[in-house]
């Protein structure tokens, strides 16, 4: 056995020995409990978008302490007893990836008072809100019968609305890109209009729901202040089939890293490589907020 197993094991061996002799002389506190199940967010959608969100942690503070971060559904323990200050902010997979869990910054906390009694189970159901001072320069739900998007140059075929009973992310209507049959050039999709973001200061952050049956890339378009035009590489997203989903994504180190310029487009490329039958992207609820 490997001497750091055996240090391990001899400590760990003591250590519940230590606890068992401790038992008869202290008893453990009867905790309460925490519970929350789901949570909702609200939004002035005219100048926020939607409200559906994806969060998939709650971040808990007691009386200005972190609790700890816990996914979605949950039950922890509280050794916080009578009224309590509790503050909640969701948290989300950065990028997409559950490796990367953080709280979502542009969500204002939620401050409650709740009264904890041991053995007992309080439940809360919390409503999020974008904090007051999040700046939101693009928005498209493809709702009205134009659009926000071009083709990039190149491409063999451009972003088109698609309307109809549920054709949307719970909505009528959303943005479909494919990819030609036998098609030579990618497809590839951007904002008609540049997007100033600022440098530094707050997170900068694109989220969307979107579905698709191949592989996509998601890039930004940098622009120079006499407007050449550079491309990031900012993720791939996976085929989700025909199931919507929504990620959120963090454009900060790749607008804060060009130094020649604060205006972007952001844009989607299936790639000619694919090898799916008829490739397409879904996109709907597009947000970008800072």
């Amino acid at each position: 056995m490997p001497n750091t197993l055996k240090g391990a094991t001899r400590w760990g061996v003591i250590g519940v020995m230590w606890m068992f002799a401790c038992r008869e002389k202290t008893q453990a506190p009867v905790p309460a409990w925490l519970q929350i199940d789901s949570v909702g967010m609200t939004t002035h959608y005219p100048t926020q978008g939607t409200p559906h969100q994806n969060f998939k942690d709650v971040w808990v503070y007691l009386n200005g302490r972190l609790l700890g971060a816990f996914e979605l559904p949950f039950r922890v323990p509280v050794l916080s007893f009578g009224q309590v200050d509790v503050l909640l902010r969701p948290g989300i997979f950065v990028n997409g990836f559950a490796g990367l869990r953080a709280q979502y910054a542009p969500i204002k906390f939620l401050s409650l008072k709740r009264t904890f009694k041991p053995d007992s189970v309080t439940h809360i159901y919390p409503v999020f809100q974008y904090d007051s001072l999040v700046t939101f320069p693009f928005l498209e739900d493809f709702e009205p019968s134009g659009i926000q998007f071009t083709a990039s140059p190149g491409s063999a075929s451009n972003l088109v609305r698609m309307s109809g009973p549920g054709a949307g992310f719970l909505s009528n209507a959303c943005g479909l890109l494919e990819l030609p049959a036998n098609s030579a050039q990618p497809a590839q999709t951007e904002t008609i209009n540049t997007i100033y973001l600022p440098k530094g200061g707050r997170p900068k952050i694109m989220e969307f729901h979107y579905k698709c049956n191949t592989p996509v890339d998601v890039l930004l378009v940098c622009f120079t202040s006499s407007g050449l035009r550079s491309e990031k590489y900012i993720l791939t997203l996976k085929s989700t089939q025909d199931v919507w989903n929504k990620v959120y994504i963090t454009l900060t180190p790749f607008t804060d890293s060009f130094q020649e310029g604060n205006l972007f487009k952001p844009s989607f490329r299936i790639p000619a490589s694919a090898k799916e039958d008829n490739p397409f992207l879904a996109l709907d609820n597009i947000k970008i907020l800072y």
